[in-house]
């Protein structure tokens, strides 16, 4: 069985360049390479041509106008011809054993989206911590690395492990940069164009409506560089309203309310699962909701 690398990308050269280091150094070396460029106007074709020798089956796609990144991916995946299909973002830094962990747990799953952790680095700002991330990597120096994790994903992985694979709420850990799946699952659902944000949960969303397993793994590891985002919460913003007006569902008339702090975990849940009324639950009165994406 192999696999089918896809990486969209765009202006994020010097990231980029981090990202198909650690891709180079992977254990298993059987995958394509697929990369759509979306309108990058940086240095982003220099990195791509610095790196592509690398692989043997690889496929490059540009957009001369950027489409979004929903739409770069579903170019890519056009042009994939394995058996699963390994989404990574190109902020993200992998291990050498993830690909191989990502297949593996694909075999005994098919037809699940298995995701991984999701470590968050604020030290990758400039370019002289990126070469000191690089020189950790390149040595395997990564604990200290191991201090972070994204708000959302942390809180929605530990319930997943809390309630099991089960849990309705699942679609939350569907999340690109560290997520892969059947080639077959993935051409079925598709990112939806219209989402500038989130798109990896919209399809999520739609698959575990539809019964999809999701398989969280905390053994496939990624480092997320963190970056600034440009009018970020904005956007988010716009994101929800055309959620909740694609789908019509409580869970999705109460994410905004949860993406910024509105309401914890447990209310949300109680909404969700059983329908009951929002009252302040105790994580809220002690003053410990966090607003789960921020600029």
């Amino acid at each position: 069985m192999t696999i089918s690398v896809v990486l969209a990308t765009k202006n994020k050269a010097e990231y980029l360049d981090l990202t198909l280091h650690c891709l180079s150094k992977q254990q298993y070396t059987d995958f394509e390479l697929v990369i759509c460029n979306d309108g990058s106007t940086d240095e982003t074709e220099n990195i791509i041509e610095k790196w592509r020798s690398k692989w043997k089956k690889f496929h490059y796609i540009k957009n001369d106008i950027p489409k979004g990144v929903a739409t770069a991916r579903n170019n890519a995946l056009q042009n994939v011809s394995r058996d699963y299909v390994l989404f990574l973002d190109d902020d993200r830094l992998l291990l050498p054993d993830s690909l191989s962990n990502h297949v593996n747990i694909n075999i005994h799953n098919r037809g699940s989206f298995v995701c991984g952790k999701r470590w968050e680095l604020y030290t990758g700002l400039t370019p002289d911590s990126r070469i000191k991330i690089l020189d950790k990597f390149e040595k395997g120096y990564i604990d200290g690395f191991r201090r972070h994790i994204e708000p959302m994903p942390r809180v929605m992985s530990e319930a997943y492990l809390d309630r099991g694979p089960g849990w309705p709420l699942r679609w939350y850990c569907v999340l690109t940069g560290n997520l892969s799946t059947s080639t077959e699952l993935i051409q079925h659902y598709r990112f939806d164009p219209n989402f500038v944000r989130l798109q990896d949960l919209e399809m999520g969303f739609r698959a575990v409506k539809d019964g999809c397993n999701v398989i969280y793994s905390e053994q496939i590891e990624s480092f997320h560089l963190a970056h600034p985002r440009k009018n970020y919460n904005e956007i988010a913003k716009e994101t929800y309203k055309i959620f909740k007006n694609k789908h019509n569902d409580i869970a999705t008339d109460l994410i905004e309310s949860f993406f910024i702090g509105e309401i914890c975990l447990h209310e949300y849940e109680r909404q969700v699962l059983k329908g009951t009324i929002v009252t302040m639950c105790d994580c809220n009165k002690s003053g410990s909701r966090i607003s789960y994406f921020t600029n």
